[in-house]
């Protein structure tokens, strides 16, 4: 049974929030990415889709803190293949992009 999914984006989305005010393109590590598809899936957590070029890549909301930003909304690009390697870090705070190590 395929998990719920809220396609109202959640309020506490920061991700949403900062592509319509600042538009879906994103530039981390040199590489823009293009997101849309941003979703809750219920008990799991925010999901998107970020594409480049030539890829597709899954976009996961993580469950940790960034120090110093309370609040702040962390956020991994990964590829969905070849063991689902990490790709960039970053997060949203205060409607603002912050890349993370």
């Amino acid at each position: 049974m395929p998990a719920a999914t809220d396609s109202s984006a959640d309020p506490k989305c920061q991700l949403q929030g900062y592509i319509e005010a600042n538009g879906a393109n994103i530039a981390l590590r040199g590489k823009s990415y293009r997101f849309d598809n941003v979703r809750i899936e219920v008990g799991l957590g925010g999901f998107a889709d970020a594409h480049t070029v030539r890829a597709k890549y899954l976009a996961m909301q993580t469950r940790g803190t960034v120090i110093g930003r309370p609040g702040a909304e962390p956020w991994v690009i990964m590829r969905t293949s070849g063991g689902g390697a990490v790709l960039a870090k970053f997060a949203l705070y205060q409607g603002k992009i912050l890349e993370l190590a």
